[in-house]
């Protein structure tokens, strides 16, 4: 996807919206913290990556928003394996 920043949980909805399925994918933060520090860092942790560089360099995005890229994929042409 392009440069507007998406959670994990807007990608997962955007998914199922695309895929006319119902959302149901949530984990209690609680749920997640049983699994340890690593499954916390894993799961929970987040990193707010913005392609200033790219755009300086006059890049451009196909598909800005996460909802963009997931249409086009769900919209590409199915390929008959080589």
């Amino acid at each position: 996807a392009g440069p507007i920043p998406a959670t994990s949980d807007q990608i997962t909805r955007a998914y199922a919206r695309r895929m006319h399925r119902p959302y149901r994918l949530r984990v209690p933060e609680g749920a997640v913290k049983l699994l340890g520090e690593a499954g916390e860092r894993l799961l929970l942790d987040s990193a707010k990556v913005y392609p200033a560089r790219l755009e300086a360099d006059g890049f451009e995005w196909r598909h800005r928003r996460v909802e963009q890229a997931i249409d086009a994929v769900f919209s590409a042409p199915v390929r008959a394996p080589a």
